[in-house]
């Protein structure tokens, strides 16, 4: 005879959280893991950040776009291995691969790969005068000279860029795979918690341990954070045909590829009204971050450096502090009680309320209170909620079209909006108020969106019951 009998910490977090006891082991267990993505990264980007301060306005757009072209290309490979490999090898190998490059570059902080990239610097500026000289394509010699003064920061900034996003965007398709839709919508807010108390945990680690270790170090910390998710990912598979009982999510196991075709992401995005559904909400989230970010980025120009670190760091803090509270006690309730759509317009409608207020009375302050709503917004509610509407796709779609839409979608819309922002400051002469409204209308469309998507996930929901 089993013992059914709760633990007092099982009792708390079925009160708190809504969280069954069958799924406690799996939903702690997928907290620990995007704890742990969150912390390594939440090490590197303090360093990565750093960088940016020595280079220009252009300079950080021109990394960006280097970055799009970056990512276009990666996700093509990780879209290609998933055709060829077995899910068990693929998703494991993902953050291994990561591990592995940072410890490269931290010691290629030493020399190895700065010769590397020097050498690669020499044999671009070779290939665009060959076709300066004797090619007539215009675009090539474009994109040939945005690597033009590349070396291993600009790398490190690019490639801290990519793993910021490809890491997060492979465990929620992990995620989506892992549970079912009833257990998505209670369950991702929760543990979307884990991500922020890994932005609490990896900048404090940077700041205790920095004044100890050089920078190459903490790269090799991070990168050794990334390796208990593999053991983690063995565990969970076990989790969903067991404790989770998600048989029906298993029909195709880890064991075997998917398969398809490499270009399936993309091809199987273009076919899919809900998926571009999906892109073109995250390209408005990715409008008003990038507005956020330019409008706060100029009106820190002002202080000095220590002030603007001491900003952003407490920025930075009242972000995570928000989340944990909000992932961990509201957003799974939002959710079950008021519907998706309702989580999904949540924040862009608070963000179209406080950009019209920023654009009546422009303060550095009020940009302040954006920045922490919409980022909070989207970690403790924003994202989890768009992370359930994968539930309704299949595992092809779900492994293949989401880094598309994560990755290629959210780098592209940072190319877009970052020169988007500076025709309007820098060419029509707009300034913040001006600005601010045309925010407030991105903000409403893509409130819109949220509400239509919703709709079809609650649609969807319906016919399946």
């Amino acid at each position: 005879m089993h013992n059914t009998k709760r633990s007092p910490l099982a009792s708390l977090m079925q009160a708190l959280s809504k969280i069954e006891p069958n799924e406690m082991k799996a939903t702690l267990a997928s907290f620990a893991f995007v704890f742990l993505l969150m912390t390594s990264y939440n090490i590197l980007k303090p360093i990565r950040d750093s960088m940016a301060s020595d280079w220009s306005d252009s300079e950080v757009a021109k990394l960006w776009t280097i970055n799009f072209i970056i990512t276009l290309g990666v996700t093509f490979i990780y879209s290609a291995a998933l055709s060829v490999a077995r899910l068990r090898v693929v998703v494991p190998s993902v953050y291994g691969f990561f591990a592995l490059s940072f410890i490269l570059f931290a010691f290629g902080n030493q020399e190895i790969l700065s010769n590397f990239f020097n050498s690669i610097g020499a044999i671009v500026s070779s290939i665009k005068n060959l076709y300066l000289t004797y090619g007539n394509s215009r675009r090539i010699v474009t994109i040939i000279h945005l690597f033009d003064d590349m070396n291993l920061n600009k790398a490190y900034y690019i490639w801290v860029s990519l793993f910021s996003l490809f890491h997060i965007s492979v465990f929620w398709s992990f995620m989506a795979d892992l549970f079912n839709k009833e257990q998505a919508k209670r369950l991702f807010g929760f543990i979307a918690t884990g991500a922020s108390v890994g932005g609490l945990v990896g900048p404090l680690l940077s700041t205790v341990l920095a004044t100890f270790v050089s920078n190459n170090v903490l790269m090799i910390i991070a990168a050794l954070l990334l390796l208990p998710v593999i053991p983690l990912i063995a565990y969970l598979e076990r989790q969903k045909t067991t404790a989770l009982n998600n048989v029906a999510q298993n029909k195709n196991s880890s064991s075997h590829t998917i398969g398809g075709n490499p270009f399936a992401g993309f091809t199987l995005l273009i076919k899919s009204p809900f998926l571009i559904g999906i892109s073109v909400f995250l390209f408005f989230y990715t409008s008003l971050g990038s507005f956020t970010y330019f409008e706060l980025k100029n009106l820190l120009s002002s202080y000095d450096a220590e002030t603007r670190t001491q900003i952003q760091a407490g920025i930075t803090f009242a972000i995570n502090a928000l989340t944990i509270i909000t992932a961990m006690f509201a957003t799974g309730r939002i959710a079950s009680r008021y519907g998706v759509s309702v989580t999904l317009a949540l924040i862009p409608v608070l963000m179209m309320g406080g950009f019209v207020t920023v654009g009546i009375l422009a303060s550095l302050w009020l940009v302040v209170g954006l920045q922490v709503i919409l980022k909070a917004g989207n970690y403790a509610i924003t994202r989890p909620a768009r992370e359930m509407l994968f539930t309704l796709v299949n595992r092809e779609e779900r492994y293949k079209t989401k880094p598309v839409i994560d990755t290629v979608v959210y780098r592209g819309g940072d190319v877009i909006n970052g020169w988007s922002f500076a025709a309007l400051t820098e060419g029509l002469g707009l300034g913040m108020g001006p600005v601010a409204f045309v925010g407030a209308i991105i903000a409403g469309v893509w409130a819109l969106m949220g509400v239509i998507l919703g709709r079809a996930y609650q649609k969807d929901q319906r016919a399946s019951e």
